[in-house]
């Protein structure tokens, strides 16, 4: 009985089906966003463009004293340390920390970068930065070590030369790319170690 209905009204078993579609699609998309089935999750802020991606993954550079940003303008880092933190959906074992930048320091400034170990003690495994190219830092952690709360790892970038008191030296952020990786769905299911 149900078939010659469907058989008198095509219309609505396509109405159907395309809803049928559409809950699947949104299904698929929150898994692979919450559970991150292949290991892999890339997120990026880029202050140089008009829309500001990648904004509530990656957190604000705190503390907002040590950082000049006016609206419609990349962060300047003008004192050290600052602070930013990223969430992620699940945890990692591995993260990539890429920065673009412009800069106003002096030549042969030591620039580091650290991921949150201890919040009681405040330790950071701070390790410089590399240059990757122009104008571009990287750095790799293993967060298997690290702290993480709320869904969020809190990372730090230091620059010693910047604690002078009234320098005119600065960092200008225009990228935040943090690469993270661990183990797919397949090695978690089955307790495969990466």
């Amino acid at each position: 009985m149900m078939l010659q209905f469907f058989k008198k009204k095509p219309f609505l078993l396509k109405v159907r089906l395309v809803w049928i579609l559409l809950i699947i699609f949104i299904i698929l998309i929150f898994f692979f966003l919450k559970i991150v089935p292949l290991g892999k999750a890339t997120y990026i802020k880029n202050y140089s463009h008009t829309f500001k991606l990648g904004k509530g993954f990656i957190n604000n550079f705190t503390p907002v004293v040590n950082v000049n940003q006016k609206e419609d303008s990349s962060p300047r880092i003008i004192k050290s340390p600052v602070y930013f933190s990223v969430f992620t959906p699940r945890t990692f074992s591995r993260a990539k920390l890429i920065i673009k930048y412009r800069s106003n320091l002096t030549r042969g400034a030591i620039i580091e970068a650290g991921a949150l170990v201890s919040p009681a003690t405040a330790d950071y495994n701070l390790q410089p930065l590399e240059l990757v190219a122009p104008d571009t830092l990287s750095a790799d952690f293993n967060l298997k070590e690290v702290y993480r709360s709320n869904g969020k790892y809190v990372f730090t970038i230091s620059i010693p030369s910047l604690e002078i008191i009234n320098s005119p030296d600065y960092l200008e952020i225009s990228e935040v790319k943090i690469e993270f990786s661990g183990r797919n769905l397949y090695q978690k299911i089955f307790d495969i170690s990466d």
